[in-house]
Parts: structure tokens; C-alpha cells; sequence
């Protein structure tokens, strides 16, 4: 809930839900993720403030009791700088998820015991240009079966790519040009060809139309110079799902400033 924390509305089972339970005072604009981090059947949520909760900036953990309750939440990390992006992985093919967050130039990997806690040893990997970091999106670009991230830097004007080695930690970013500003940025295999690509909105600001930009996967790590198609003012979040039956992903891009959202249908094959 942005500025609020973050809540549930726990589900009927015929479509309704019960009323909205607040859970936790503070922000989660920096991204909220929801798994099963102690392996107990419950799930768990994981978020990364990007302004101070109570005293504290970084990542934190809500464990699950069960029943639509939480524990308290608590700090797993405190952030250097303003953190915003979130993702749940097996950094270390350990059989336990981690958490990667970003922000103030670095890319950070949190190594998780497989009980919710998540002992922080310095797995701090920069950006190659920029400090801006909006978002990431994790995913396996070279099929090496480690986890790689893709974080957006709006500072910079790219996308940066860091390997992932599979022990827990990364390898230098790579950047790739990707217009003005991206924001949200996601993985998926646009042209079903097999290789990971990557879509990622820039948003031009209250007056201008912005775009989604999409790179090309060679299946290595890298990728093909973007290609920007056009949205409405302001996007910046995007999701990827087959609206037509073609078995195409399409994109549904969600603009903040002029209160629409954007279907771009793919047009591949």
C-alpha cells in the first residue's frame, strides 16, 4: 500500500473476500514479494522500504502464522541508501530462497538460513553507471540454471545485467542503453524462441508519452539493441500474459498520468 505498509484480503473461495486487514505501518514501494521462507507450509511476505519504518531502511521479513496473521515484522538488512526492487531466489543452489534487492548503485543478495532469518555478509554488487535504481526482475538468462538480475537505472539510461555464479554471488553488471528512464522491468520469452528477453517501461515524465522497450535475448547474458513501442503518459509498471489465445505474450502497461492502461498484442510470428 505504498506509503501503508501492506495488507490481505483473505479469499472466500467463490470469488469475494473478507474485508482488507492491515498488517504493517510503513512503505513498500520498493517492492513486496510472498513466499514460504521457512519451509513451515506458511507463506511469508518480504518487503524493501525505500524510506524509514520506524528507525530502520532495508529489507524486512513478516513470517506467516497461518491463519491470515503475521509476526512482527522485522529488519533482515539496513540499507545504505534509498532501496527499491525485490525479488525471491536461489542465489546459491542451497534449496533456499534468498532475497536481492537494490538501490543507491548497488545490487544486494541476502542469503537466506531456510528459517526467515537471513545473516547479511556484504554481497553488495554495484550498477555499472547510474544510482537510480527503480526495479528488478530475476530470471536465468544464460541457462547456467544460476539466477541472474536485471536492474533499471533512470540515472543512467540503461538496463544493467548481472550474472549470476550460482554461489551466492554476481558478476560485474553489463550494461544495455534502453532510452531515458527506464522504471519497471520484467523477464520473459517474448518470441518463443526459447531465450529469455526483457521488457522494461521509461516514462517521460506528466506531459509525454513514454514506451516500453524490449531486448532482444541471445541466450548468453546479452542482448539486442532495444526496440521502443509507445504507451500512454507515465508508465511504469508492466505485466505479461497471452490476452488473445495465441499463446503470444502481450504487454499491459499501467500509466500514472493520464489514468489508462496500454495493450500492445505481440505481433512475432
Amino acid at each position: 500500500m505504498s506509503t501503508y505498509g501492506f495488507g490481505t484480503l483473505l479469499g472466500n473461495g467463490d470469488g469475494t473476500f473478507r474485508s482488507y486487514i492491515h498488517h504493517l505501518n510503513g512503505s513498500t514501494e520498493g517492492g513486496l514479494a510472498v513466499a514460504d521462507l521457512n519451509d513451515d507450509g506458511n507463506l511469508d511476505v518480504v518487503m524493501a522500504f525505500p524510506r524509514r519504518a520506524g528507525t530502520i531502511m532495508g529489507a524486512y521479513v513478516a513470517l506467516g502464522k497461518g491463519n491470515g496473521a503475521f509476526e512482527e515484522a522485522r529488519a533482515v538488512y539496513t540499507a545504505p541508501s534509498t532501496y527499491a526492487g525485490l525479488g525471491l531466489a536461489d542465489f546459491n543452489k542451497d534449496g533456499r530462497l534468498d532475497i536481492v534487492t537494490a538501490g543507491g548503485g548497488l545490487v544486494s543478495v541476502l542469503l537466506g538460513n531456510g528459517d526467515g532469518t537471513f545473516p547479511f555478509d556484504g554481497n553488495d554488487f554495484p550498477v555499472a553507471s547510474g544510482t537510480l535504481i527503480r526495479s528488478l526482475a530475476v530470471g536465468d538468462l544464460n541457462g547456467d540454471g544460476a539466477p541472474d538480475v536485471v536492474a533499471t537505472d533512470s540515472s543512467g539510461a540503461t538496463l544493467n545485467v548481472l550474472l549470476g555464479k550460482g554461489d551466492g554471488t554476481l558478476l560485474a553488471a553489463k550494461p544495455f542503453p534502453c532510452d531515458l528512464s527506464p522504471t519497471d522491468v520484467k523477464i520473459a520469452d517474448l518470441n518463443l524462441d526459447g531465450l529469455p528477453d526483457i521488457v522494461a517501461t521509461n516514462d517521460y515524465g506528466p506531459v509525454t508519452a513514454g514506451i516500453v522497450a524490449v531486448l532482444a535475448g541471445k541466450g548468453d547474458g546479452t542482448f539486442a539493441p532495444y526496440v521502443a513501442f509507445g504507451t500512454g503518459k507515465g508508465p511504469r509498471a508492466v505485466s505479461i500474459a497471452d490476452l488473445n489465445g495465441d499463446t503470444l505474450p502481450d504487454l499491459v502497461v499501467a500509466n500514472k498520468n493520464d489514468a489508462v492502461v496500454s495493450v500492445l498484442l505481440n505481433t512475432s510470428h
